[in-house]
């Protein structure tokens, strides 16, 4: 399941992980499938803020999406991991 994926990502050290955009500007194949793993994963978070009334699965694609949107540009490596 992804959830194991997920565990995998975040208990690597950070010098393991796959390095982000090269020099061509392609996107960065992980950050794209973490992404689709957000997505996907969302969709179980059925129950609504207490505060708002809001899905959190709605609000786990909200902000991914938000995250993916500032890093979008970003070169830096480290700082699209």
């Amino acid at each position: 399941m992804c959830f194991k994926r997920i565990d995998k990502i975040f208990s690597s050290s950070i010098d393991k992980l796959p390095r982000a955009v090269g020099k061509s500007g392609a996107p960065n194949r992980e950050a794209l499938k973490l992404y689709r793993e957000v997505l996907k994963v969302s969709k179980y978070f059925d129950w609504n803020d207490p505060e708002t009334g809001e899905p959190y699965g709605q609000k786990i694609r909200k902000s991914a999406r938000r995250e993916f949107e500032i890093a979008k540009m970003e070169k830096d490596p480290l700082i699209v991991m």
